[in-house]
């Protein structure tokens, strides 16, 4: 998990670094542990009552959850500068599914919730 610090500031839900878009990706309920990656890049991993937030620079990318080194659920996500985008990962039987959400619904799942240790890359290309 990540610190008692990144959690707290995950949980401001403040602007992104100029040029670039913070995207959270979160999980509630669920039993299982899902890796998330963006182009390829692995992000972090869920559990339940988790989340992650990341800043990417403007473009496309592909956002996608695996399950025991599976891709289970994919995300097309297109960020713009200086946008916040949130995205609910669930796992129910078997079911799995990536899907963005507004910020009144994913806020309050993401208080209720844990910041992973996110893994920091420089830049994720586009």
């Amino acid at each position: 998990m990540g610190t008692p610090s990144e959690d707290t500031a995950g949980k401001s839900f403040s602007q992104p670094a100029p040029g670039r878009a913070a995207v959270y990706v979160y999980q509630g309920e669920s039993n299982t542990m899902l890796d998330v990656t963006v182009n390829q890049r692995v992000l972090g991993t869920l559990g339940g009552f988790s989340y992650l937030r990341t800043e990417l620079a403007p473009g496309r990318y592909d956002l996608r959850a695996k399950s025991n080194a599976m891709d289970v659920a994919s995300l097309p996500l297109e960020v713009r500068a200086g946008e916040i985008r949130y995205v609910r990962a669930t796992s129910a039987q078997q079911r799995y599914s990536l899907r963005e959400e507004p910020a009144s619904v994913a806020q309050p799942a993401i208080l209720t919730g844990q910041r992973v240790r996110d893994i920091k890359f420089l830049e994720v290309p586009p």
